[in-house]
């Protein structure tokens, strides 16, 4: 069996637990991370290991985890977390893309996973359950507007509140695109998750035995469709179509 790394957004929605559910029917265990460790990779938990102030993007520190505001580490931690990884589990987060972090996974050999859903149902998600959002972020965004989580989300800027510089949500959703150009991830749409030729091309990259249709069988159910347009006033949904409109050009969605 590989160590693999799951990578994708947070939230019911958006297909990183239907993945971890894919994994474990295939016998692979959630990772129990030492105390000292990381117990995903997420902000909260990356600035719980380190229990340091957050370090800005540099050469020593050139790997992003998180979404709207990255804790950027050095590749020394990175390999010192992954390399003690087991065979035969997993570990899951919100790593943006980096050639540092594709070239270290690629030399430890270890399988990285990556999920993406429709953005525009991302980005209508984070409007209506603010809940999903990281900690640090919601006492700024409940108190909100629609229109002004919507502007937060589509300008980034300062969370009075938290006294934290956030990233626009195209920013980091694009660095999550840009790992579908690295040969040795596996890159997987929500709505395609339960296509037999992708459940095929899975398996083959996590090189298991099992045959398609036990593994097609044995699948948890990926429900693809929200209906966030029925809950947001029309002016919300063409800001939001027009806003994802370049993303979703980049991974065919209509």
């Amino acid at each position: 069996m590989q160590r693999l790394l799951l990578n994708g957004l947070a939230g019911k929605h958006n297909g990183l637990a239907w993945l971890g559910e894919v994994v474990r029917q295939l016998t692979y265990r959630p990772y129990e991370a030492p105390e000292n460790f990381p117990k995903s990779f997420n902000y909260q938990q990356i600035k719980n290991a380190l229990g340091t102030p957050a370090s800005i993007p540099d050469q020593q520190h050139p790997i992003a985890i998180g979404t709207f505001a990255p804790w950027y580490v050095s590749i020394a931690h990175m390999q010192q977390w992954l390399d003690a990884l087991p065979q035969g589990q997993y570990w899951q987060g919100h790593l943006l893309h980096r050639a540092a972090l594709a070239d270290t996974l690629s030399g430890l050999n270890i399988r990285h996973l990556m999920i993406v859903r429709d953005p525009r149902v991302v980005l209508a998600s984070l409007l209506l359950e603010p809940e999903i959002l990281p900690q640090f972020m919601r006492a700024d965004i409940v108190q909100c507007s629609m229109e002004q989580r919507l502007d937060y989300f589509c300008e980034g800027g300062l969370l009075k509140q938290a006294q934290l510089k956030i990233l626009p949500f195209q920013g980091f959703f694009q660095h999550i695109l840009d790992w579908k150009q690295d040969k040795n991830s596996f890159f997987i749409k929500y709505e395609d998750a339960q296509s037999p030729t992708k459940v095929a091309e899975l398996l083959a990259y996590l090189k298991q035995d099992e045959t398609l249709a036990e593994t097609c069988a044995a699948l948890p159910s990926a429900s693809s469709y929200y209906d966030w347009k029925s809950q947001l006033e029309g002016e919300l949904v063409i800001r939001i179509e027009n806003y994802c409109a370049p993303l979703c050009q980049q991974i065919a969605y209509d």
